[in-house]
């Protein structure tokens, strides 16, 4: 790649809009399991590749943080498609 060209793929799109930050996975890239995730324990737990969804974060002005994420993830035939959910929270140290 040339200096100050950028990547026409990457593993993910970041925005920010004020104070919420939001990060998308690109989905072209799922076939590589550059991003991934486990749904069970142990080693014959199968690898996602998260193809849509976002996490999403936001500190408020007192360091609190609040978010979410909603992944699909597809795992190949072996193990077919599965949604990841979890919600954010805490405290900025």
């Amino acid at each position: 790649m040339r200096p100050g060209t950028r990547p026409s793929i990457d593993l993910a799109y970041v925005e920010t809009a004020g104070r919420t930050i939001s990060v998308r996975p690109d989905e072209r890239v799922a076939a590589t399991l550059g991003n991934n995730f486990t749904a069970e324990t142990g080693l014959l737990a199968g690898l996602y590749a998260p193809v849509s969804g976002q996490l999403s974060i936001t500190i408020d002005d007192d360091g609190d943080i609040s978010g979410s994420v909603e992944l699909v993830g597809y795992g190949g035939a072996g193990f077919g498609e599965i949604r990841y959910q979890a919600e954010i929270s805490g405290h900025r140290a």
